[in-house]
């Protein structure tokens, strides 16, 4: 029988840990946010960003550092003493209106 490779890459990947999988969201909904919709912010967050010498998205994801940096690239007034507000989830519908 063969397998679906998808199944099988989704396997062996790894998962984020809680708190990369958080920052993860809020870049996500900050971005959301600040740029105008999911095109735009998707755009950012998973291209090259040659002033954060890499991809936004993987730079917020890993370390607490990362996502202020990204997140003051996003919003120039983000200050990283200063809490990020939390979004409330984002339903499937506004996801894909975007």
């Amino acid at each position: 029988m063969r397998h679906n490779g998808w199944f099988e890459q989704r396997l062996r990947s790894r998962r984020l840990s809680g708190a990369s999988a958080e920052r993860q969201s809020r870049i996500v909904k900050m971005a959301i946010e600040y740029l105008g919709g999911a095109p735009a912010a998707m755009a950012f967050l998973n291209g090259p960003d040659a002033i954060l010498r890499g991809t936004p998205l993987v730079i917020a994801t890993r370390t607490d550092a990362g996502f202020h940096k990204v997140a003051r690239r996003i919003s120039p007034l983000h200050q990283p003493d200063m809490p990020v507000r939390r979004y409330p989830p984002l339903s499937a519908g506004e996801i894909i209106a975007g």
